[in-house]
């Protein structure tokens, strides 16, 4: 039990002075400035609803935090034209959840044969 205590206490520790270093670093009015800005998105856990968050709890009462794309387009049209040829997407219908090289893998070539590379160790030197 006592154990417990120390180990607790000392985690809390490590974690206020690390959190006291880091707060060190601002100043008062940047600190003013990112409360503002938590505040107007609802980034702030609500009291009692275990850790939830204004903005997950009444997300429409807060703006919606934008989206940047991971891909270009044309990344992401690359990759649905090698699914497609590889049979790597969800058959649509019924109640299976199967991509279509599981459920006609007679259409789709296999993975070896679709890798360009796959004869370079037979190369004419």
């Amino acid at each position: 039990m006592k154990t417990k205590f120390i180990a607790s206490a000392l985690v809390v520790g490590f974690g206020l002075f690390t959190a006291s270093v880091a707060i060190a670093d601002m100043t008062r009015e940047q600190v003013k400035a990112e409360l503002a800005d938590a505040k107007r998105s609802g980034d702030i856990v609500a009291q009692g609803e275990r850790g939830f968050k204004l903005n997950e709890l009444y997300p429409n009462s807060y703006p919606a935090k934008p989206v940047t794309a991971t891909l270009t387009r044309e990344q992401v049209k690359a990759e649905l034209a090698d699914a497609v040829r590889s049979g790597d997407i969800l058959a649509i219908g019924g109640n299976q959840e199967r991509k279509l090289n599981e459920l006609y893998p007679s259409r789709y070539p296999t993975t070896d044969e679709m890798n360009p590379n796959r004869y370079s160790s037979y190369s004419n030197k």
